[in-house]
């Protein structure tokens, strides 16, 4: 019941028992006020924290150091369309999705100086492999360890393409019969291919870079004609002249 003491509503649970044949009874009243608010700011504090997991894009996990699941976050246990109840307790391997994650939590338990730990690893989500950047670090004195597992399959592919791209890019730019270069507005090569250091005489686009100090002099018959393609540049983005 609730009693107003000293003008503030307090919280008090009443304990209430018979005697003397049922025509009177005994009260107790312990203030609990305390401790409800303590309660509240406990179930405030658990929705706060809830409410910061299922923010975070990955999967969270709490699992001890007997390498079985504590709790995990809803987005872990939507992402292989199981209850959240379903986790607790099981071993960490039950998914067979990645020997390797169970392998990096049994070698940071085992080292004992090692608070926090990250480790890219491949996993297995419905037949696909999915690539997950692992952060774990340790708490009750080092008998758990908090998780968080971020998909990082669409970088790893965007690098891929990058790289294939480069890779491209390159076998073009070094076999080329046509001579392709790169050049500041001020007259200096950035990079050459093999195909203009040989239309120059030089032996590699290195020595060539090396040797044309005085471009506009050096390969240019009338070096205003460079500076009007420069002008136009300026003027259009780009150019075409012979």
């Amino acid at each position: 019941m609730k009693a107003i003491v000293n003008g503030e509503v307090r919280n008090f649970l009443i304990v209430a028992q018979k005697f003397d044949n049922d025509r009177a009874a005994f009260t107790i009243g312990i203030d609990i006020t305390d401790r409800r608010r303590a309660e509240n700011e406990l179930l405030s504090a658990k929705d706060q924290l809830q409410a910061i997991l299922e923010a975070v894009p990955g999967m969270v996990s709490w699992i001890d150091r007997d390498l079985r699941y504590i709790g995990v976050n809803r987005h872990l246990a939507e992402t292989f369309n199981l209850p959240l109840d379903s986790f607790s307790g099981q071993d960490i391997g039950f998914l067979s999705t990645s020997a390797v994650f169970k392998g990096f939590l049994k070698d940071f338990f085992a080292d004992e100086a090692a608070q926090e730990a990250l480790k890219e690893i491949d996993t297995k989500v419905y037949g696909e492999t999915r690539s997950y950047l692992i952060a774990a670090r340790k708490y009750d004195r080092g008998n758990a360890t908090f998780t968080v597992g971020i998909d990082i399959t669409e970088q790893h592919r965007a690098l891929s393409a990058l790289r294939q791209a480069e890779t491209k890019y390159r076998n073009i730019f070094e076999n080329a019969v046509e001579g392709i270069f790169q050049i500041s507005l001020d007259g200096h090569y950035l990079s050459a291919n093999p195909a203009l250091a040989r239309i120059y005489g030089y032996e590699t686009p290195e020595i060539m870079i090396a040797s044309l100090s005085g471009f506009e002099q050096q390969l240019y018959v009338n070096p205003r004609q460079r500076a009007k393609a420069i002008d136009q540049l300026h003027q259009e983005g780009q150019i075409g002249w012979l």
